[in-house]
């Protein structure tokens, strides 16, 4: 399977979930809540960057930002990234669970989408 049919599995797992759950946890209640990097995009770019071995949010940063532009056109600046990596912090927890859930421990060493 390529990367790029791993990483549009894992945007569209990811969409779903974040469309069910997330408003109810990270809301935006202000003007400022449009932004054109989406929730979506944010965990995955993250998740993808975890998956590639990358063990600091600036590395994902950085990989995302040179190799993954065209996939991610409106990837803002490292700190406007990270503030938002940090407001979805509490959406991480239900996620993983979906994951886990979806994916149980026994098939971690078989091959799908996400290996």
């Amino acid at each position: 399977m390529s990367w790029e049919i791993r990483l549009i599995t894992l945007f569209l797992f990811v969409n779903q979930n974040v469309e069910e759950k997330i408003p109810y946890l990270c809301g935006r209640l202000s003007n400022n809540s449009s932004f054109d990097l989406t929730d979506t995009e944010v965990m995955v770019i993250f998740l993808w960057g975890i998956m590639q071995k990358r063990t600091d949010i600036k590395g994902i940063y950085n990989y995302t930002n040179n190799h993954l532009r065209d996939w991610f056109p409106d990837l803002p600046s490292y700190p406007a990234y990270v503030m938002r990596l940090n407001r979805l912090a509490d959406a991480f927890v239900p996620l993983m669970l979906e994951i886990q859930e979806h994916f149980p421990f026994r098939q971690l060493f078989k091959k799908y989408p996400f290996n």
